[in-house]
């Protein structure tokens, strides 16, 4: 086909692990952000790409949410037999619904990478998820065996650790065979990074909620504001504003010396 055959199109794909009731006014409003990034509304009539959205849902429960957009609309406010001001509405792919053996089709398509994607989102939340990860050898190989085979593998590796709940050590003893042994130093590394994360996380919402307890015992309620600025605040920050929490007049002054 010639290029004047070729047509543009979005797919808009958005990874759910929990229902949403809203999902589809919220894709309405990335759609509205894409055609302003692509200035969709500089194009003449026909020209405009169509933008495709499609919800990737891993969860264990039923999705029960509209997924048209007009089904949220106060019914009061459509006249009778009319249709709602905007009728958008999106495609809904749940994993559990959807056979192993389907999901692994990526893989002979020299995708495997799309296979142990899907397959590890859907089984995330299995108790025999590292017996399953076993049975998927061919998969994981071939990821590993792919031009940037370690980057891959090392994300996969952090969400093995981080959703799967998953001991690095027992991930060592089933990955290393299925790949080389240095991936057992990379599955320990990131294991070590995600503790270090979680203690600082831990150490920083600790700091969080102090310095706001101090703040409002000296002042009073903060207003939604201050505490915003508050919560979105780095641990080093955090840790400043706590040394300086006495000696300023109001809050607003932890911000203006900071």
């Amino acid at each position: 086909a010639g290029k004047e055959d070729e047509t543009l199109v979005y797919l808009l794909l958005e990874h759910q692990s929990t229902p949403v009731e809203t999902m589809a006014l919220r894709l309405v409003r990335y759609i509205s952000r894409i055609h302003v990034r692509i200035g969709a509304e500089n194009m003449k009539a026909g020209s405009v790409p169509p933008i495709f959205p499609v919800v990737l849902y891993q969860g264990l429960e039923r999705w029960k949410h509209p997924l048209r957009v007009g089904e949220l609309y106060h019914k009061d406010g459509i006249p009778t037999g009319g249709s709602p001001p905007l009728e958008s509405h999106f495609t809904l792919i749940h994993l559990q619904d959807l056979a192993d053996d389907l999901l692994r089709v990526w893989m002979l398509r020299g995708k495997p990478e799309i296979s142990l994607a899907l397959l590890s989102m859907k089984h995330a939340w299995d108790r025999d998820f590292l017996t399953l990860l076993d049975t998927w050898r061919d998969i994981v190989r071939a990821v590993y065996r792919a031009r940037a085979g370690r980057i891959l593998l090392t994300a996969f590796v952090n969400y093995f650790l981080s959703v799967a709940d998953t001991h690095h050590g027992t991930l060592v003893k089933i990955l290393v065979p299925m790949t080389e042994p240095k991936v057992g130093k990379m599955i320990k590394t990131a294991a070590e990074r995600l503790i270090e994360e979680g203690m600082e996380k831990g150490i920083r919402e600790g700091h969080v909620e102090a310095l706001v307890r101090l703040l409002e015992k000296r002042f009073g309620a903060l207003d939604e504001s201050l505490q915003k600025r508050i919560a979105t605040a780095d641990l080093d920050r955090i840790t400043h504003f706590l040394d300086r929490v006495l000696e300023v007049d109001n809050p607003q002054q932890l911000f203006e010396e900071s």
